[in-house]
């Protein structure tokens, strides 16, 4: 199995650019269009953390994100756990990215955001992961 992982905040377009090659690729802001990939993160790692009100990694669920037919992966929250990535998947390969200053990953993190936040202010009726998208937000902000 091939997984990328890619550092936080990357561009959206390297995780396009994967699913041409052919590895689906799940991104933050693509949570929303898997609903159990999305309870999983927010039962097992955002909410516990908030819960718990501490720093936690929780116990993310990979092999359900690969059950979706997921190869890789861009963004958080997957690409804080490479390590455990690398042990669970060993032929996995990695692709870090950087950023030219502060300023430009600023703005990028900011859009991601921003996408993100829409998401849920789309219309809390109509989205039925609203809460999830919310501690998600929670979770990456704090």
């Amino acid at each position: 199995m091939l997984c990328f992982s890619f550092r936080p905040y990357t561009q959206y377009s390297l995780g396009l650019a994967l699913d041409q090659l052919g590895y689906p690729t799940l991104h933050t802001q693509h949570l929303h269009e898997t609903p159990d990939i999305l309870d999983m993160w927010a039962d097992r790692v955002f909410q516990f953390a908030i819960d718990s009100e501490e720093l936690s990694m929780g116990d993310p669920d990979f092999d359900l994100i690969t059950s979706h037919g997921f190869t890789g992966t861009v963004d958080l929250p997957t690409a804080l756990y490479y390590k455990e990535l690398n042990v669970k998947y060993p032929s996995c390969k990695f692709i870090l990215t950087t950023r030219e200053n502060s300023e430009i990953w600023f703005k990028s993190f900011e859009t991601m955001l921003i996408g993100v936040a829409q998401v849920t202010n789309v219309g809390g009726v109509l989205v039925r992961h609203v809460h999830q998208l919310a501690v998600y937000m929670r979770y990456v902000i704090v």
